[in-house]
């Protein structure tokens, strides 16, 4: 063929094509056999020479080669795609271990539905997505937001959908008064459920879950309803996961619910792609056949191992190739790289030049390094690192000081981005796991404390506490510590979580007492710990001798006073304890009350000892007085107790009906609030009834409520709560559980 200069430009052309998918030497090959025939002008052959030097010099290993051994899983998954359309929202969920090419296969099957014209969202799931709530929703609730199918979704949603990620356009979340936790929870989902119906009305969509199994089980509740709903939301949420026991609440067998394991490619398959990936070089039938046996058929270390020149018969090892790519990077390259391991699924341009402190010139010349080495990539907006196996030996190269000064970057970039769009949950909770990575506890806290708040919005108070569980008290300042014992212990109780509860108290008082706060806080916490211990199955002896200690002080004051007898009288009542009674009610009735509050919890304790050991026409009297105070459920608890006592009251002197139209409401309210305790107490209140009144039915409907209420934890039987473990007893005696039965009485 003529040599000319159209020849050059197509020279140029392909000897950079052929760089790019990793072929190096036939790209180099190409310019020496062009140079040696073609008569140039020196500027060409400066120029060819300038680009041979860079394409020798180069490292490029992004060489995807051929999908190889691919094709039944995306006949599999393109299989899905068609029945989303016919039967509605499917789990398609392909599972391997890392390296086999989970995510290089979805991202061919989710091309092929971009250039469809269906729509692609992804997600990409991480240590922080799993303790966050709803955090796959959080992230992709902007987009489905903003697609135009969105105005179809229902308003009366709105508040819900808020709750799970705010919006800036006047919407409250919605926290509805007499809601249950589960009521709560299908709600979002049915919130959820109706967006992405909406959305896909026109067309359909691929949500894509890689690392699916780092997701949080908020977010797997959600997705199983999706699939599980007879609503025509035609959406495919494709799951990549590594194989593990935390799948199992991911993909319970469903009817439209599938799974694609990946096996690792043959012998030939490894062959074909590790000689095709290095095509160009001589192939070594001895290094050949070394790097199939520790490849093993897994196509990511086939990749690495197209380009490992060593004839050594030492295994390949991950730590090893981390440890020689880190070690060669110039080190402003290597700050890139550190800041984009750190940032994870959060690393974008903006904020990967921000934190590293670097000008643009030098941030560019760092990246072309990076990307030429296929350790960092850029797509959609957003910078990724190397696949999962090298991203996380590569973390553990980076120095701890630099780590720890990055991170706190990390956190407060993150920080200010949440607070400027009014607490975006994904921005709060990495902006607080930063700050405590970085060694800052006190920052990580009021984060921290806002996450675990909007946890519990969202029904999850475990997860609230996991979260505050984290921070390490010895850190913190003692009032901001004392503020985060108040929100553990609370969450704690809601969540039905006694012991870390307990602990919380523990801790709370022993800090009252180094702050010298008042003796009326100190022995406010003090009854809490009480209660919370005896509600944890602590020794009712130790309960009852410090329940008398308080009951005795006269400077403790007249509402704490009264709490204290009103527990006291139910544990005498419990066991039927006259003498406890007797000796408690001495105190009772000398205690001058100050105000209606503290009225109220006076005519409470009474009424609890007249209900069982006084006089039953007082009990009434007292009864009535109380409801009569506070006629409506609240979450005030005041309120709360004062109904329980008179509702009480009224089931034992024989007008269940008015204790069942008082409790009814109360409990709806209670569980709504997370006041699980007291909302025991009212279902197995409203158990017992049933049983006086011969309704089973009606029976074992509330004690299943009483069980929800328990949070999965049975109560000690010396735990006087109106009756639980004698209700349990009865129930299983009559349905013919007689060892069942035993337990709960005896």
């Amino acid at each position: 063929m003529a040599l000319d200069a159209a020849n050059e430009d197509v020279i140029r052309r392909r000897a950079e094509a052929l760089a790019m998918t990793g072929r190096r030497e036939q790209a180099l090959q190409v310019i020496d056999t062009f140079v040696a025939e073609a008569t140039l002008s020196a500027s060409s052959l400066a120029f060819l020479h300038a680009m041979r030097n860079r394409i020798g010099k180069s490292a490029v290993t992004r060489r995807e080669g051929t999908l190889h051994a691919r094709g039944s899983c995306l006949a599999y998954l393109e299989d899905e795609w068609e029945r989303v359309g016919s039967e509605g929202a499917r789990m398609s969920a392909v599972l391997g271990v890392a390296g086999l090419g989970k995510t290089r296969v979805t991202d061919e099957f989710a091309t092929r539905i971009t250039l469809r014209g269906g729509h692609v969202l992804r997600f990409e799931c991480d240590s922080q997505a799993r303790q966050q709530p709803l955090s796959l929703f959080s992230h992709i609730l902007p987009a489905l937001r903003a697609m135009r199918g969105s105005i179809g979704a229902s308003p009366e949603h709105r508040g819900s959908l808020a709750l799970v990620r705010p919006v800036n356009d006047g919407t409250e979340p919605l926290i509805q008064e007499g809601m249950s936790l589960e009521a709560r929870r299908a709600d979002i989902q049915s919130a959820l459920v109706d967006l992405l119906e909406a959305v896909t009305a026109e067309r359909r969509m691929l949500i894509v879950v890689d690392d699916a199994h780092l997701l949080d089980d908020a977010s797997r509740a959600v997705l199983r309803a999706l699939t599980a709903t007879g609503k025509a939301a035609l959406t495919q949420v494709l799951v990549c996961a590594r194989p593990s026991s935390s799948n199992a609440s991911l993909l319970a067998p469903a009817k439209r619910c599938s799974v694609f394991e990946l096996a690792p490619l043959s012998r030939r398959d490894s062959r074909e792609l590790l000689l095709e990936l290095g095509a160009g070089s001589e192939a070594n039938e001895t290094h050949v056949e070394w790097c199939l046996a520790q490849a093993a058929g897994n196509p990511f270390y086939l990749h690495q191992l197209a380009t490992h020149t060593s004839s050594s018969a030492l295994p390949f090892d991950i730590s090893s190739l981390a440890l020689a790519s880190y070690s060669a990077l110039r080190p402003e390259s290597r700050l890139v790289l550190d800041t984009c391991l750190l940032l994870g699924r959060f690393a974008t341009m903006q904020r990967a030049v921000l934190v590293t402190g670097i000008d643009d010139n030098t941030m560019l010349s760092a990246l072309r390094e990076l990307e030429e080495q296929d350790l960092v990539h850029f797509a959609e907006g957003h910078l990724s690192g190397p696949h999962a196996l090298l991203h996380d030996a590569l973390r553990l190269l980076i120095p701890s000081a630099v780590s720890a000064l990055l991170q706190r970057r990390i956190a407060t970039r993150l920080q200010e981005e949440c607070i400027a769009e009014l607490f975006t949950p994904e921005l709060a909770w990495a902006s607080a796991q930063n700050w405590l990575a970085a060694g800052d506890p006190t920052a990580a806290t009021h984060l921290l404390r806002r996450c675990a708040t909007h946890a519990a919005e969202l029904g999850e108070p475990a997860v609230a506490v996991d979260l505050l569980s984290q921070v390490p008290h010895s850190s913190l300042p003692p009032k901001l510590l004392a503020e985060l014992l108040d929100d553990l212990s609370e969450f704690a109780h809601a969540g039905g979580i006694r012991s870390v509860g307990v602990a919380a108290l523990r801790d709370r008082l022993a800090l009252a007492w180094q702050l010298e706060e008042d003796r009326d806080s100190i022995n406010s916490i003090t009854l809490r710990l009480i209660e919370a211990d005896l509600l944890n199955g602590g020794p009712k002896d130790a309960a009852t001798h410090a329940l008398m200690t308080l009951l005795r002080e006269p400077a403790t004051s007249a509402s704490v006073r009264a709490m204290a007898a009103a527990r006291l009288f139910a544990i005498a009542d419990g066991d039927l304890d006259s003498d406890l009674a007797n000796a408690a009610y001495a105190f009772v009735r000398i205690i001058e009350a100050p105000d209606p509050q503290s009225a109220s919890l006076l005519d409470g304790a009474k009424l609890i000892y007249h209900t069982a050991f006084g006089d039953l026409d007082t009990a009434h009297a007292l009864a009535s007085r109380l409801v009569a105070s506070y006629p409506e459920s609240s979450r005030s608890p005041a309120a709360c107790r004062a109904r329980m006592h008179a509702a009480f009251a009224f089931h034992r002197i024989g007008r269940s009906d008015i204790a069942e139209s008082t409790l009814e409401p109360d409990f709806a309210l209670l569980m709504s609030c997370r006041m699980y305790g007291m909302a025991l107490y009212a279902a197995s209140v409203l158990t017992g009834a049933a049983i006086a009144a011969g309704d089973f039915d009606t029976a074992e409907r509330w004690f299943i409520n009483s069980q929800h209420a328990l949070r999965g934890d049975a109560p000690h039987r010396l735990n006087p709560n109106a009756g639980f473990s004698s209700n349990a007893g009865t129930l299983a005696m009559r349905q013919g559980r007689y060892d069942e039965a035993k337990e709960c009485i005896f």
